[in-house]
């Protein structure tokens, strides 16, 4: 799979950034207690922007434990990005927001990785920018944010919601990660379940 992930990146340099629209993320009625759901599609650009210790996407079958990385995302509204490899890129219209993803790999990408199946492959801290509005020039600075660290990368992982700022500040519970395929920029397309134990009343996340 990962093999087949390092060809798809090399061959998608040089796609842009979209415009943000004014479409926001809506809570699901779904209820357990408490809580609340959340649901938010990310698409990866990893050919624009994936940078580790061992250099640029072209080097990324060298990363080995204990290497770091950054890489960002769009934000689209759960439910956005269908599943299967190469069908929805981070470029495509209707993206709310920017997600950042910066961590460590557990384990060498190859061989423990690649060959022999490892996972979770890395450990992860991820925020997740839900602007009321939105410049390209400032992606990263909102007043609403939310923050997840765990474990991600070859099967389904639950983080910890971190909490939040903003609209969303004392946001509390867990993420449910779960991968869709490929993305077009490279890298992947994730889908993020948040189940809030507490959420501020504010916390809608409307533009």
């Amino acid at each position: 799979m990962l093999k087949r992930l390092f060809a798809l990146s090399l061959g998608l340099a040089g796609l842009a950034l979209p415009s943000v629209g004014n479409v926001a993320p809506t809570f699901a009625d779904e209820k357990d207690g408490s809580s609340k759901t959340l649901v938010i599609d990310v698409s990866m650009d990893g050919v624009g922007t994936w940078s580790s210790t061992k250099g640029d996407i072209s080097h990324f079958l060298e990363n080995k434990r204990g290497d770091t990385f950054i890489v960002r995302g769009s934000i689209y509204p759960g439910g956005t990005i269908p599943e299967g490899d190469g069908v929805f890129g981070p470029d495509e219209p209707g993206r709310i927001g920017t997600w950042l993803c910066r961590g460590t790999f557990n384990f060498d990408l190859v061989p423990d990785i690649v060959n022999l199946g490892a996972v979770p492959h890395v450990t992860t801290t991820q925020t997740y920018v839900l602007p009321d509005s939105f410049s390209p020039a400032q992606e990263l600075i909102s007043a609403t944010t939310m923050e997840s660290d765990g474990f991600e990368g070859g099967v389904p992982t639950r983080r910890v919601l971190l909490g939040g700022t903003g609209n969303c500040k004392g946001a509390q519970g867990e993420v449910l990660q779960r991968t869709l395929g490929m993305s077009k920029g490279g890298l992947f397309n994730h889908r993020f379940t948040f189940k809030f134990g507490e959420l501020p009343s504010t916390c809608r996340l409307r533009h």
